[in-house]
């Protein structure tokens, strides 16, 4: 897996989390367990049709996005997070992402609490309370929410886990 289809991969679960896992913000901390491979399955039939996790979906291929596709089994998933360094590594990244990036973290976990992620039919009060709250337009906001998953997954591919050097085919072949 090369690391341009690794950071794809990843953008790909970071959003999928997002849109579907209700302690998403909390797995990617390290703060709750990740996803097994039927909740895996579980999240990405309830992306298919913004159905409850728990009602699974045959969507079909041509429903989901095309990074989505990318992890269509809990299978890909996995094998995504563990090219990534696995998830103690992602953990550590997010936390120190969200030290470094604050500001940008305290708007997305406030985004995510109080209005639905990644909808384009939000509360209009909701978000001008976000406005007033971060001091960042609508705009900024919609931004920074749609630019997170790629800055996020450049972060923990770009860090190599445990300090060495991260040579993502080695690893591989030594699995």
């Amino acid at each position: 897996m090369n690391p341009w289809h690794l950071r794809k991969g990843l953008r790909a679960i970071i959003i999928l989390l997002i849109k579907t896992h209700p302690a998403a913000f909390r797995v990617l901390l390290g703060d709750y367990v990740p996803p097994s491979a039927n909740e895996i399955c579980d999240m990405l039939g309830a992306l298919c049709d913004d159905a409850d996790p728990e009602v699974r979906v045959d969507c079909g291929s041509n429903v989901l996005p095309d990074a989505i596709k990318l992890i269509e089994t809990a299978e890909k998933f996995n094998s995504y997070i563990n090219a990534a360094g696995g998830w103690p590594h992602i953990n550590k990244i997010v936390r120190e992402w969200a030290r470094h990036y604050a500001s940008t973290w305290d708007m997305i976990i406030d985004h995510a609490v109080w209005v639905e992620y990644g909808t384009s039919r939000t509360d209009t009060a909701q978000l001008m309370q976000l406005e007033h709250k971060h001091g960042i337009s609508r705009v900024t906001i919609w931004r920074r929410l749609k630019e997170f998953p790629g800055m996020l997954s450049n972060a923990i591919i770009a860090q190599p886990p445990n300090g060495k050097v991260h040579d993502i085919e080695r690893q591989k072949e030594s699995a």
